[in-house]
């Protein structure tokens, strides 16, 4: 059923464009200053004038993400039944209506998206914002053609949804357990789930029909997706961000340098696919001598399920330490990988008989001299009898 477009003060023309999971989007044209703008009602109502002061000042936070990859919060405001609304800029056309389209997309065209979501989220995450709830939907095109990411929301909502919803099926599983920490590896799940549906054409834990919420939530938890079609880098890449466990999962800025590279990088690294490696879920397996570059994935160290722990002094380049994440026991290890290296081959030793064998340079040198020193002498000798 389409929304009714609401009634706001200073915009006009207000027409319905898409439906959210949490709210309804609606073009508008926004009177001062002239232009289009796109105004996203949500679902909830916040009664309390605390609750509003706090969407105010967060939607201003949100506003203040100038990046060219995210895209643009001019205002927001309550309208009078309570409801919260924010104005962005306009843009048409989303990652889902692209997938939608054509099923599956080319794995450069998923690279240079998924280049441009990451690094977004790296910006967003130096503003301590982060998105939570990535999805094809929140990728939209601007002009119809950059890359923009959108719905981040204030955390304040949150707080006033319905908490016996269906959980989606693009759910990092942290967020559906009771102890899970939700953080910036979070959204690392989120663009995993985004790249491997763009390849895939479809999510990593796909929708069953008339399944009951328990199930959906063990299958969340539990069922390792099934790799997308793509090159080996790629694929390699995506399962190790969708791995279960926050920890196991490479940190945002490794992620954005091997979308950067394309996948060089990675095949440099020797990243490639292990069938059966007990040692790597994901995939993610070092060349030989034990070691990515940067990755320090160990070969002997069965407590990384993805393979990827921080490089020499424990921490992830660029990122550094987290406050807010939790020392992990998998996953994570400091100082050299103990896989074990070949020795190299022992000389022959030279041996003491036998034709063959070829003087010392040093020997030859010095019988040279003792020759000298014989004829030097032989000489001063013999001159005073014939003299």
């Amino acid at each position: 059923m389409t929304p009714e477009p609401p009634q706001l003060p200073g915009f006009r023309q207000l027409a319905p464009l898409r439906r959210g999971r949490h709210a309804d989007v609606h073009r508008a044209r926004q009177q001062h200053p002239d232009r289009w703008v796109a105004v996203t009602v949500f679902d909830v109502r916040l009664p309390e004038r605390s609750a509003a002061e706090q969407f105010r000042a967060e939607a201003r936070a949100l506003g203040k993400l100038a990046h060219p990859g995210i895209l643009s919060v001019h205002a927001a405001d309550l309208r009078p039944d309570a409801r919260p609304y924010l104005v962005t800029e306009l843009c048409e056309g989303s990652l889902a209506d692209r997938i939608a389209a054509r099923v599956r997309l080319d794995p450069h065209e998923v690279t240079a998206v998924g280049l441009v979501v990451g690094r977004a989220l790296l910006h967003a995450h130096d503003a301590r914002v982060r998105h939570g709830d990535l999805t094809p939907e929140c990728v939209l095109f601007r002009d119809g053609a950059v890359p923009v990411l959108a719905d981040f929301e204030p955390a304040v909502l949150r707080d006033y949804r319905d908490p016996g919803e269906p959980t989606p099926t693009h759910a990092a599983p942290e967020t559906v357990r009771a102890d899970g920490a939700v953080d910036e590896r979070t959204d690392v799940y989120g663009l995993g789930a985004i790249l491997h549906t763009a390849l895939a054409g479809r999510s990593p834990v796909p929708v069953r029909p008339g399944e009951q919420e328990r199930d959906r939530l063990a299958r969340i938890l539990l069922d390792r997706p099934a790799p997308p079609p793509g090159p080996p880098w790629l694929v390699d890449l995506v399962l190790a961000m969708l791995a279960k466990e926050p920890a196991a999962r490479p940190t945002l800025h490794e992620v954005v340098e091997l979308l950067a590279a394309d996948g060089t990088e990675g095949r440099d690294r020797g990243l490639r696919t292990q069938p059966g490696d007990p040692a790597s879920s994901a995939g993610l397996v070092p060349p030989e001598g034990g070691r990515h570059r940067g990755l320090g994935t160990q070969l002997s160290d069965p407590a990384s399920s993805a393979g990827l722990v921080p490089p020499e002094g424990g921490r992830h380049r660029g990122l550094g330490t987290q406050p807010s994440r939790p020392a992990s026991s998998t996953g994570h290890g400091d100082g050299e990988p103990k896989a074990d290296r070949p020795l190299p081959a022992a000389a022959p030793k030279a041996t003491t008989h036998g034709a063959g064998r070829h003087p010392s340079p040093w020997a030859l040198t010095a019988a040279c001299l003792a020759l000298v020193v014989a004829v030097v002498a032989s000489v001063l000798l013999v001159w005073p009898v014939t003299g």
